[in-house]
């Protein structure tokens, strides 16, 4: 039904020599984010489909217009910017270059990562702006505080950039340095790496249990299942912060979080658009811990975080205080594209 849409994009790229391979690239990513992708509201399948085509004219405009005769453009980088600016359109979708691909998997797969301890975010303006500072971790200790705009990172400017680049160059090697410039300041701001943990646990009293959840990752799960054997041996009750958590990894932690503290049973529906089921989600995990539970979140409790309060508050399983959370809705998929040397993965 797109088809003429499409043609027209794909004549502007020709016209500038890109090849057969970033073309078709480009069109797997088109057709992934109209098939899957979630549309602003009120706007028609035909009308999105024409803002992503006048996404890749405009960039082909501009390239030519910078080129004048364009003789030898850099045809990965291009093939890549065209690709974010389609992905663009989809407030929650993401195209991930190998490298990307990579630093993505490594956050969701590892125990710790060497970062400075804030949560960043694209804010209204398009600034990169910090959302949560972990206590005790590096951005605490230099004085960052939470709605300080971060203008640049190891020199390199982070304008138009998005908050996943962002992130990925504040991470590194643990007890290196990343300098980064605020908004407002006039001295760089020089902070030491460190690794920042998944979960903090910690005893409040002989009768209370702390478990702080900063991601969901299956290494931050193996962690509190220990957590909460030996709290359930010591008939504790237990407090769930998953306050400023930004969620992780869906399909492989939510269902064994809900089997610690509900047992065996279907846990979590995601339905299409169109109302059909996409995936069911089943815990096959026996329970493990019985006590009475508080579970917190706020403003910036999201994704995954808030299907786990969500599921656990309407299973009559816990006490929920706090504010609002963010209200995501949504779950995502990974899909690959043919071509890897531009864009290996779109989330």
């Amino acid at each position: 039904e797109l088809k003429a849409v499409w043609e027209k994009a794909e004549k502007e790229l020709k016209s500038i020599s890109i090849s057969d391979d970033g073309i078709k690239t480009i069109f797997h990513s088109f057709y992934i984010i109209m098939k899957y992708g979630e549309m602003p509201q009120g706007m028609t399948l035909e009308n999105f489909a024409e803002d992503i085509s006048g996404k890749i004219i405009k960039e082909v405009s501009r390239l030519r217009e910078n080129n004048n005769v364009i003789v030898d453009v850099d045809k990965i980088s291009t093939v890549r910017k065209i690709i974010k600016e389609i992905v663009a359109l989809d407030e929650y979708s993401t195209a991930y270059s190998p490298e990307e691909a990579k630093e993505f998997w490594s956050d969701i797969v590892s125990e710790n990562k060497a970062g400075i301890g804030a949560a960043i975010f694209k804010n209204k303006d398009n600034l990169i702006e910090i959302k949560f500072i972990t206590p005790g971790c590096p951005a605490e200790k230099v004085g960052l505080k939470e709605g300080d705009i971060i203008l640049s990172i190891n020199g390199k400017s982070i304008e138009n950039m998005n908050a996943l680049d962002a992130s990925s160059l504040l991470r590194g090697h643990q007890n290196t340095l990343v300098r980064i410039m605020l908004k407002g300041k006039t001295e760089v701001v020089d902070i030491i790496r460190k690794e920042v943990p998944f979960i903090s646990i910690k005893k409040i009293s002989d009768k209370v249990f702390y478990a702080g959840i900063l991601y969901f990752s299956p290494n931050m799960v193996k962690s509190l299942e220990e957590f909460l054997v030996t709290a359930e041996k010591e008939g504790v009750n237990l407090i769930l912060d998953l306050r400023n958590c930004p969620g992780g990894a869906l399909t492989d932690v939510v269902p064994q979080m809900f089997g610690f503290f509900l047992g065996e049973r279907k846990v979590v529906f995601c339905f299409r658009a169109s109302g059909y089921v996409k995936d069911v989600f089943v815990t096959p995990y026996k329970k493990i811990f019985n006590g009475n539970m508080v579970v917190l979140i706020n403003r910036n409790t999201v994704s995954a975080a808030e299907i786990m309060a969500g599921g656990l508050k309407y299973q009559k399983r816990v006490i929920i205080v706090g504010e609002k959370s963010f209200g995501k809705g949504l779950s995502q998929g990974v899909y690959s594209l043919p071509e890897n040397k531009f864009i290996s993965e779109l989330k």
